[in-house]
């Protein structure tokens, strides 16, 4: 009995340890990329941390049915652009100093670390909810002051559909992506 309470703590902290070590690398390879390259490359550097299919679906869950396939794929082509904005953004000011993690817990099924960005202003807290899908770890939410980014997204993508209608939202990624 306790060797069966004691392994999900031990697969826990090997999944902790995963997913901050992407985390970290993630920081590390936007970090450079944007102070060498320049803020139009991050898409291709945030690309093998995001699972761009689950957000493309999460996002347009509640209005999927407005959107033909072609206008589907469209919106999964724009978000790796998106949520490079997204960062930039956000985090545009913390930038000049290579973020840090600070650590991470269990949540659920997925593990979430916490990083620190370091704008002009002092210090900014960073959560990356992460999961491990099909032996990936990818960043499935980013949260700032317990605000989530994919809450907040999708909320944002709806009133846009709502509004304007599936080429609404196409026309709005298409403006502000990276």
């Amino acid at each position: 009995v306790l060797s069966q309470m004691l392994s999900p703590a031990s697969a826990g902290g090997d999944k902790s340890a995963a997913a901050e070590a992407m985390v970290s690398d993630m920081l590390n390879d936007v970090y450079k990329t944007n102070k060498s390259r320049g803020p139009a490359h991050l898409p291709s550097a945030l690309t093998p941390y995001f699972d761009f299919d689950w957000w493309t679906g999460f996002l347009i869950k509640t209005r999927k049915d407005q959107f033909t396939p072609e206008q589907n794929r469209r919106v999964r082509e724009l978000m790796p652009g998106y949520i490079a904005h997204l960062y930039h953004k956000r985090f545009s000011d913390g930038l000049d100093r290579e973020p840090s993690v600070q650590g991470s817990r269990s949540v659920k099924r997925s593990v979430l670390v916490e990083s620190r960005f370091y704008p002009s202003s002092g210090k900014l807290d960073v959560a990356w909810r992460v999961r491990d899908r099909s032996r990936q770890v990818k960043v499935y939410d980013i949260m700032v002051g317990g605000i989530s980014f994919v809450l907040m997204t999708r909320d944002e993508f709806v009133a846009i559909i709502d509004r304007s209608g599936p080429d609404g939202l196409i026309d709005y990624l298409e403006n502000v992506s990276l």
